[in-house]
């Protein structure tokens, strides 16, 4: 899950608070949140978000506030890793963030949307 901390916007850096959302897509079955771990953009684990796991009801969805937008420091290429699993086939469920940041009459809002990068099976 791509992430961005800060930007540069007419060689100002701007820096963002980072939002993550999961929606859980699947209208039956529950999924269980194992893991979101935070990266810096050189790839070095910077925080465990999760301290333990949660489980998302079918078409919920949870928030998680990451970043404090007074550090600006985990750089351009931030990213996090979300771990999910479910006892039953589901649909893939929906992960974004959405990144905001303000400066002056300024401001910058977009977001990215996570990738499979591993999958399991039993």
């Amino acid at each position: 899950m791509p992430s961005y901390s800060n930007i540069i916007v007419d060689y100002r850096t701007i820096t963002l608070r980072v939002n993550l959302v999961i929606h859980n897509t699947d209208p039956a079955h529950k999924i269980t949140i194992v893991r979101i771990d935070s990266y810096n953009t050189n790839g070095k684990l910077v925080d465990k978000i999760l301290p333990e796991s949660i489980d998302l009801d079918p078409l919920a969805a949870i928030r998680f506030t990451i970043k404090d937008p007074q550090k600006g420091d985990m750089g351009a290429g931030a990213n996090f890793i979300v771990q999910w699993r479910a006892d039953h086939k589901v649909t893939e469920p929906l992960i974004e963030c959405i990144i905001a940041g303000s400066q002056g009459t300024e401001g910058h809002t977009f977001t990215s949307q996570g990738k499979i990068i591993q999958e399991e099976t039993d």
